[in-house]
């Protein structure tokens, strides 16, 4: 991914040039809409019998009409984002990650999201990511301070990174694919999991400045977001027919696990190098005599 090219901050205090990784982390969301609106393409022009659709047809899978009360959700879930877009204000964040969990804990939603892997995806990064960060953005900051080398704290970062990419190749893997397409939803427990394996990783990164050192923290921030990069890249260039030759949603199998893979390179390349800028410590600005 692109922002694997952002490096720990050297000894003398000189800065990465953001500006190009800005510049690589747009043309890599730029190619991820290219490659999804040649997707869309593609599957009008999928012939219903193509027989590369998908494999797996999961028995319980039914029409599935969302009630209002889940629309209304929506619709409320999206207000109240736009309202943290624009304010980044506490209650929104709350709003809208409440809304986020409350929109995933629904039965038809978690029903239709085992049926298709690009609302699955959408799914994931929404309690994976989403959630999380919503979260932990309502925290006050904690004063700047000298990093120090802990081990407790850097175990810890360390076994959150671990848990988070256990969980992403975990739910990738063609074997958990094929047993859950015998079950009628996404379980509720799995989303209770998600949303506890995503907080820990990015609470670790986010709020353990003074305790964790700058470079153990991009690093943790980077290598999870290569493991669903990755992940996403190879539903992109090598798609599995997991799914039935139509999902619920009308995509063939194949397109809508691409799709997946690129909600998760989109989501990648936005929020790793907004985060990984966060991360970077202030500099102090330089007298011009100094530089003489």
């Amino acid at each position: 991914m692109a922002a694997s090219a952002v490096q720990a901050p050297s000894l003398t205090g000189d800065r990465t040039p953001w500006p190009r990784l800005w510049l690589a982390a747009g043309a890599e969301i730029g190619v991820a809409v290219v490659v999804a609106v040649v997707l869309f393409g593609a599957a009008k022009r999928t012939s219903p019998g193509d027989p590369h659709s998908g494999m797996h047809m999961n028995v319980h899978a039914s029409p599935i009409s969302l009630s209002a009360a889940v629309a209304v959700a929506a619709a409320v879930t999206a207000a109240a984002f736009a309202w943290w877009a624009r304010t980044r204000d506490r209650i929104p964040a709350l709003l809208t990650a409440g809304g986020l969990v409350g929109l995933a804990v629904c039965e038809p939603v978690r029903a239709i999201a085992l049926q298709s892997h690009l609302v699955g995806m959408v799914v994931l990064e929404a309690l994976l990511v989403a959630v999380p960060l919503l979260l932990i953005s309502t925290r006050r900051p904690r004063p700047a301070t000298a990093p120090t080398r802990s081990t407790p704290w850097t175990s810890l970062v360390v076994v959150a990174v671990v848990l988070n990419s256990v969980l992403l190749i975990g739910l990738h893997l063609p074997g958990v694919h094929s047993k859950a397409m015998a079950l009628p939803a996404i379980p509720l427990l799995l989303v209770v999991l998600t949303v506890g394996v995503g907080t820990t990783y990015w609470a670790t990164i986010l709020l353990t400045a003074g305790r964790v050192t700058t470079a153990v923290r991009l690093r943790a921030l980077f290598i999870g977001q290569e493991v669903a990069a990755i992940l996403g890249l190879a539903a992109v260039i090598l798609p599995s027919p997991i799914m039935a030759d139509h999902t619920v949603i009308g995509l063939s199998g194949i397109t809508d696990q691409r799709l997946g893979g690129v909600v998760m390179l989109i989501t990648c390349a936005a929020v790793t190098l907004p985060l990984a800028r966060r991360l970077q410590p202030r500099q102090p600005a330089r007298h011009p005599e100094a530089r003489r």
